[in-house]
Parts: C-alpha cells; sequence; structure tokens
C-alpha cells in the first residue's frame, strides 16, 4: 500500500485529474493492487460469487445452444450482443437422438443447423457434463457416427466429398446434411399419423486419420478429412450458415435483402434473450455487492481494508469530493477486478468459453461498469445497443452500488492484528495439501521465488534508472545488498 499511495500523492502534486486515478493498470503500484485483490478474493469467490457466475455462464451457454449458431462467423440466433447476432431467419428442426457410451445409453438434442463438430462438442458436454474441460477428451481427435437399425454405421463429418458447393462456396456439413440417412423407418407398421422413426443413434470413436487439422477452418483444431480435400477447400470460401460477404449493408431503405432483418429487429430479439438471462445477472449483481450488516458482514475484509485506506489517502491528501472517491473505488474493485472476473470466467473455472458467450459476457459486464458510474446516461437513437439491453436497470444498480459503498464506510475499522490473521488464513485456504506440507518446513518461501521473477520482468527494462534511485536513497551503505541488486539487473 505504500507504493499505492506514493503514487496518489505523486498524481495530486503533478495536479492531474484526481477522478482519472486507478483507472489504468500502468504503474507497478496499479498491477500490485490487481494481483492483490485476485490473492485475497479468491476464498470470496469460492463461498460467494463462483456459484452464481457459473450458472451464468451456464445459462448463457445453454440459450445459445437453443438457437442456430454460425460457427466460422459466431453470430448466434439468441446471442445477447448485436455484434454476433445471426440476422439471416432460418429454419431450424431439433434431433433427439441417444449417445452410446459402452454401457450407457444418454440422451441428447441436436439442431439440424449444427455442424458435425459442433454436435460432438454438444454430446461431450452431456458426456461429461460434471467433468473440468481440460480432462475431457477433445471433439477434434474424435469421430461421430450415425448408427442404423441394420447395424451399418455413417462416419459423419463437417468436411467430406458430399460438401455442398455453390461456385466459390463450400457448407460446412451440418446434422441436416444427413437428414436422408436418419429417417429411416423401423420395421413396425406405420400408423394412423404416418410413419414411425426410431430415436437417432449416436456414437463417438477414437478418430480414424486424426494427423493435423484443417488450415482453412476458421474454428479451432478442426481435423483434415483428407489433403486432398484439404487442398481442394483452400481454393475456396467456407461458410456455415451465412456467407461472410452478406452484411448489414444489404438492408437499405427499409427492405431486407437475401435474408437479412433489419436493425428495428434485432433489439426485440436481443431483449428477449435478455429478459431469459435476466434472473441470472441479477443473482450475480446480488452475489457481488451484497450490502453488508453490523451482524452479517459479507464483504471481504480486503475490500473493507482497501476502501478504509481510499478514504484515508483523500483526507490526507485534502480531497473532500464524494464523486472523486466513489470513483477511486470503483476503478479499483468493480472496474479493475469483478468486471474481468465477469467476462472470463475461464480464469475462475476450468471451462471452454467460445467467441460467443464471451461476447454476451462482454455486454452483461458493460452494464456493471455503467452500474458504478456516477452520472446519468443519456440515451439516444446513436445509443449501442449493449447499453439500451440494461436501460430499466441501470438506476436500481447504481442505488445498490452507492448503498454498498456507504454501508462498508460504515463498518467497524479493522484493527491491524485481525488483518494481519486474515492474510494468514487466506495463504491456507489458497494452498493445496502439497503446499501446505511445503510452507510448514519453508513457511517463509511460499511463492517466492515466482513472485519475484515476475517483480524481475518489469523492473529489468528499467535497471538503470532502479539502480540510480538506490543509490540516491543512501542503499549504497549496505554494500552486499546493493552490488547484489545491482548485480542481478545487469
Amino acid at each position: 500500500m505504500t507504493l499505492l499511495s506514493d503514487l496518489m500523492r505523486s498524481s495530486a502534486a503533478n495536479s492531474q485529474d484526481p477522478k482519472l486515478l486507478l483507472r489504468r493498470t500502468e504503474s507497478v503500484a496499479e498491477k500490485l493492487l490487481s494481483n492483490w485483490l485476485c490473492f485475497l478474493l479468491y476464498p470470496h469467490i469460492k463461498e460467494h460469487v463462483g456459484e452464481p457466475l457459473f450458472i451464468l455462464f451456464r445459462a448463457i451457454k445453454s440459450q445459445l445452444e437453443k438457437g442456430p449458431v454460425d460457427v466460422i462467423t459466431g453470430e448466434a440466433r439468441n446471442s445477447l450482443s448485436e455484434e454476433k447476432l445471426l440476422r439471416q431467419h432460418l429454419d431450424v428442426n431439433v434431433v433427439e437422438g441417444v449417445v452410446e457410451n459402452e454401457n450407457e445409453v444418454i440422451p441428447v438434442k441436436l439442431l439440424d443447423t449444427d455442424t458435425i463438430s459442433q454436435a460432438k462438442e454438444k454430446i461431450l458436454d452431456a458426456l461429461y457434463k460434471n467433468t473440468p474441460f481440460s480432462r475431457r477428451p477433445p471433439f477434434f481427435e474424435l469421430d461421430l457416427e450415425l448408427r442404423k437399425d441394420t447395424g451399418t454405421t455413417l462416419l459423419l463429418r463437417d468436411h467430406d466429398s458430399s460438401n455442398d458447393r455453390d461456385g466459390e462456396w463450400v457448407k460446412v456439413n451440418t446434422i441436416g446434411h444427413y437428414r436422408h440417412e436418419m429417417s429411416w423407418h423401423s420395421s413396425s407398421a406405420p400408423n394412423e399419423t404416418g410413419p414411425i422413426n426410431p430415436q437417432t443413434r449416436f456414437a463417438l470413436v477414437p478418430s480414424s486419420d486424426y494427423s493435423g487439422y484443417n488450415k482453412v477452418a476458421i474454428y479451432e483444431n478442426m481435423p483434415s478429412s483428407s489433403s486432398c480435400l484439404e487442398a481442394s477447400m483452400e481454393r475456396r470460401h467456407i461458410y456455415h450458415l451465412v456467407k461472410s460477404d452478406i452484411t448489414t449493408s444489404n438492408v437499405v431503405e427499409g427492405e431486407v435483402i437475401q435474408g437479412r432483418l433489419m436493425s428495428e429487429v434485432f433489439l426485440p430479439r436481443l431483449l428477449s434473450t435478455k429478459m431469459v438471462l435476466q434472473p441470472y445477472v441479477e443473482d450475480l449483481f446480488k452475489a457481488i455487492f451484497a450490502v453488508p450488516t453490523l451482524q452479517c458482514a459479507t464483504v471481504p475484509k480486503a475490500v473493507k481494508y482497501l476502501f478504509d485506506f481510499l478514504d484515508h489517502q483523500a483526507a490526507e491528501i485534502g480531497i473532500h469530493d464524494r464523486d472523486t472517491i466513489h470513483r477511486w473505488k470503483t476503478n479499483s474493485l468493480p472496474t479493475r477486478f469483478w468486471v474481468s472476473v465477469i467476462k472470463n470466467p475461464d480464469f475462475v473455472f476450468d471451462i471452454h468459453k467460445s467467441a460467443t458467450v464471451d461476447s454476451c459476457l462482454h455486454v452483461i459486464s458493460q452494464a456493471y461498469v455503467d452500474a458504478c458510474s456516477t452520472s446519468e446516461t443519456k440515451y439516444t437513437k446513436d445509443t449501442p445497443s449493449s447499453k439500451l439491453l440494461f436501460a430499466n436497470e441501470m438506476q436500481n444498480y447504481r442505488i445498490s452500488i452507492y448503498r454498498y459503498y456507504e454501508a462498508i464506510c460504515s463498518l467497524p475499522k479493522l484493527e491491524s492484528g485481525s488483518f494481519e490473521q486474515y492474510l494468514q488464513d487466506t495463504v491456507q485456504t489458497c494452498l493445496t495439501p502439497g503446499e501446505k506440507a511445503k510452507d510448514e518446513l519453508h513457511p517463509q518461501q511460499l511463492y517466492s521465488d515466482s513472485a519475484l521473477y515476475e517483480l524481475f520482468k518489469i523492473v529489468h527494462p528499467y535497471s538503470s534508472e532502479v539502480v540510480e534511485a538506490l543509490e540516491d536513497n543512501g542503499l549504497g551503505s549496505k554494500i552486499e545488498l546493493f552490488n547484489a541488486i545491482r548485480h542481478n539487473l545487469s
């Protein structure tokens, strides 16, 4: 906190706008503050925020998968982001099937617009729903088999000799591409309403020719079907649902060209997705900004310590503007830490975050940033849709955050001994059993090597300035320490 205090005093001495303090992460003090929060708030995430964050991630992923998602562009019908909104109208059918996995049969729901790789990912989600993503087999190492009643099997792939072609364009194979193979009749006689179709049966098997990736495939780690096919694909444009040269510029003077919808239709579609996700967004907001009381202080001690420190520094510097202090707290905690956690749940959980999910999380995190602002947002016809989606909730969010800051300020100040014990308890909470054993043998060496190395990478470009500053500070009298520092930096 000494470095942070020096930064704040230096900013005030240079007559810089105090409201911009801690807004960036350029100085060593600001970088250390970010890491300090990451370390000390880990138990709070684990006990209070982790569950609603994970549920929000799963809700977004589930909502996106209920509609078509273009595997090339990342656009989705149920996107929360206008940039990733699939504007073209598509008829989508649900394909209900089962996956045969050893002695287990698991039901799955696919869309006929799903590529084979998307289908494999959905099947893997069903098979490994409680398994960390890093422990799951990658989809590109597996083939998808369609198993018929006749006992024969058909290998389904994104690229093979049957891909639909339109001039220079080649369409990625989808489940619907193989619909004729799936619509066989059962041996029983048809009833009055039509023929009976058995459930589609799938199986994942090790890939027979997994030897590399299709270089022209946009989505990561796509296996090549054959070197010949790959060579032919490189001379063509690949698309899934929408050809990339069809853009919103095709919409002219209120007319819909090539199936693209007008902008007036986009916002209701986005709002529909937002209404589905709103309860999960609310739960996460309440978990992060839960107003503490004397009887139930859910605020981490690190947050109380930081806010008291900022209040004290403001008084020392002579800043009494409440709006400035509010911005300091916002810049140091919500926008620095919580927004990063919301945008990157893969920092916390062992999951895979697609670009489409990332775009939705970006919209939600932007709403949190706007809620922390003290200035009212003026909505016009040019306001981005990402800001319009949460316009009705914004005032309540701002009031809740203001009450959260005020409630923390009213809590009793932490005693130095209490905070030191909190730091020690946090260290023990974050250690694995093996690390705890190591810590008992070498209590002063916990993470010291890696921490010093990270600091060294920051300091090394400024070696001359650091050595000169040490000389000016009189450290030269401590010959051994000074020489060791100079040697390591040289």
